[in-house]
């Protein structure tokens, strides 16, 4: 299933549909925006679920909150959908179900303006079902999340047919439970920061639409069959181009203080009682290989030194080992930031990449153009107007031709590990190399 092409000609109508689902067994109420709507902002993020935010007005004073109020906790969900007009109606355009937590009236002499706060229909209810879980050592962190999401009804399909659950490697080396939260607090505050696939990659979680994500940066893109790309913008000084802005962000400090190179990883095994130190570079983490996303293999340095000491809250070596490759992963993809605004679309989501071309007065690609990760997006809908806005990452930037090979991170670069006992030469010759050592 393909997502709907984006029109950009602002000639085209928006076109909305508002659906007000009452109890079992009745027929949904028709909202025209016309008539009701003021706004609607949708929000969608790499580590969170999904979340709108929806503005009616009703001139007759209480139409609107009595049909809400009518209805139980479980029951208030609100239907939403939004495109450009292509001359197949609404159809085409992804549907947004969610539950209408609270709403707020703002009393006038001419009407009533309602702002509802709505969170997916399907995790609405999880959050206030808080669920005693345990697991024993010996299961993968993967197998675990496909498990609560079958029981949680979660997709596990994006629009698109791709598979969002990845494999995980390794397994628990020691039983795990959850007491107090809820199965999708669970998994993505616990479970999230155990996981990485065979390559090293971090895992990110987020529920978008009904569908639960709980892989790897690459996991998408690597099932887009031939493109890469799910979308790519040129922006060249055109006011009647898609793009309406673009900000590009260096923040290679701030991401070198957070873990992302020269760094110092230490956490204790309970077992032992050994205090462990694992170190990386900015060429490499611990364990895995280096991973190379599209278009981002140099990475710029910030110096010599060691840029910062973690404290990991580990119980065990490979408890500890998965929340380093977790919190390094996390850290060097944000090395670089970006802010797009543009004329919206559906043809791109989080977890997708895009490729952003910016042009010079002189014709040539500004060096901070090139493919990016998108880690947010929010939609704003107005009866006449669709914008959307997009927060993207990478980790680098692209090889210039007067770059040597040594400054370039290649893609099938593996990284050796040693643990070894304090005072002994680590052994590992490159400086991408990532070493562990344990203090006894």
């Amino acid at each position: 299933m393909a997502r709907p092409k984006n029109i950009p000609d602002s000639y085209s109508p928006l076109l909305i549909e508002l659906l007000l689902q009452q109890g079992e067994g009745y027929p949904d109420i028709r909202l025209p925006a016309q008539d009701f709507l003021r706004s609607i902002q949708v929000e969608f993020g790499a580590d969170k679920a999904w979340s709108a935010s929806v503005i009616l007005y009703d001139q007759e004073g209480d139409y609107l909150e009595n049909q809400i109020a009518a209805v139980n906790f479980s029951g208030r969900v609100i239907k939403f959908r939004w495109g450009w007009d292509s001359g197949r109606g609404v159809d085409p355009f992804p549907v947004m179900a969610g539950t209408i937590n609270s709403w707020e009236p703002a009393f006038t002499e001419q009407g009533v303006e309602l702002t509802l706060s709505i969170l997916g229909a399907t995790l609405s209810s999880v959050l206030t079902d808080k669920v005693l879980r345990s697991y024993p050592a010996g299961m993968r962190v993967s197998d675990i999340v496909r498990q609560i999401a079958a029981e949680r009804n979660w997709s596990t399909r994006d629009t698109l047919g791709r598979d969002t659950i990845e494999d995980s490697d390794g397994r628990l080396d020691k039983p795990l439970q959850n007491y107090a939260e809820s199965d999708y607090k669970f998994v993505n505050d616990q479970l999230r920061v155990l996981a990485s696939n065979k390559d090293g990659e971090h895992f990110m979680c987020y529920y978008n639409r009904n569908e639960l994500h709980f892989h790897s940066k690459g996991h998408l893109t690597r099932q887009n069959t031939p493109r890469r790309a799910a979308k790519t913008y040129t922006f060249a000084r055109d006011a009647k181009g898609e793009v309406l802005s673009f900000s590009p962000r260096n923040v290679v400090v701030m991401a070198s203080l957070a873990g992302s190179e020269d760094a110092v990883y230490t956490f204790v095994d309970e077992q032992t009682g050994r205090r462990i130190e694992i170190e990386t570079t900015r060429a490499g983490g611990p364990d895995n290989l280096i991973v190379s996303y599209p278009d981002e293999k140099t990475l710029s340095g910030t110096g010599d030194g060691v840029k910062a000491r973690i404290h990991v809250p580990a119980r065990s070596e490979a408890e500890g080992r998965l929340l380093v490759r977790a919190m390094y992963g996390r850290a060097r993809s944000r090395a670089y930031e970006a802010s797009l605004e543009v004329r919206g679309t559906h043809e791109f989501d989080v977890g997708d990449f895009i490729e952003i071309k910016y042009l010079t007065r002189a014709g040539r690609e500004h060096y901070l153009s090139g493919m990016y990760f998108v880690t947010g997006i929010q939609h704003s809908i107005d009866p006449g107007n669709w914008t959307m806005s997009a927060e993207l990452t990478r980790a680098g930037q692209g090889k210039t031709p007067d770059q040597s090979s040594t400054e370039v991170i290649e893609a099938d670069k593996t990284l050796a590990i040693q643990t070894q006992q304090k005072g002994t030469k680590s052994g590992l010759q490159s400086s991408g190399d990532a070493k562990a050592t344990v203090v006894r």
